[in-house]
């Protein structure tokens, strides 16, 4: 079978127990590993529609529907099975939730972030968000009706430190 992940730390996790790794978008996004996963197929000379046009998608739990989206548009039955579940950190304290309202920059590396700080209270709306990538953003603006303030460019530390240097209206350079 073909094998296809997001993101090159997931990759390497996946060669390092022995898979080998056959798509692995630029876009660090389920929608481009759907494309790219149908490309890789079509070019494999498998179609949707041959008694073997099924995907299997290993997840998390929590994971978000653009893999599945987008595969399916293109004609694949998928089957989707949970692998994993994002646990939830203990609430933190009044204090610390509080000391939100005072930062010039919150940034969220995930959708289950911006959903745990709701739960928890916090208005998002009233602070300045930088948020990880596109993905997040997207669910931002479809779950809280919140326009990130910045969206980094891909997941590795240096555009992300990228990204929030410009949200903070700091130029980046060498030294920072």
């Amino acid at each position: 079978p073909l094998v296809g992940v997001v993101g090159q730390t997931t990759a390497n996790e996946a060669r390092g127990v022995g898979a080998a790794v056959d798509v692995l978008p630029d876009a660090q996004t389920g929608a481009a590993l759907g494309v790219a996963l149908d490309e890789a197929l079509h070019r494999a000379g498998h179609t949707p529609w041959a008694s073997r046009g099924h995907v299997l998608i290993l997840q998390a739990a929590h994971g978000r529907p653009e893999l599945e989206a987008a595969l399916s548009a293109r004609g694949w039955q998928t089957r989707r099975r949970d692998v994993y579940r994002n646990a939830a950190p203990p609430r933190p304290s009044d204090a610390s939730l509080r000391a939100l309202s005072s930062c010039d920059l919150v940034y969220l590396a995930a959708p289950s972030a911006a959903d745990r700080l709701v739960g928890w209270g916090v208005a998002l709306r009233e602070l300045s968000v930088a948020v990880i990538g596109p993905t997040t953003a997207a669910h931002l603006r479809s779950e809280h009706g919140i326009e990130p303030a910045a969206v980094a460019e891909a997941p590795q530390v240096e555009a992300v430190c990228a990204c929030l240097l410009a949200a903070l209206g700091r130029p980046n350079t060498p030294a920072d």
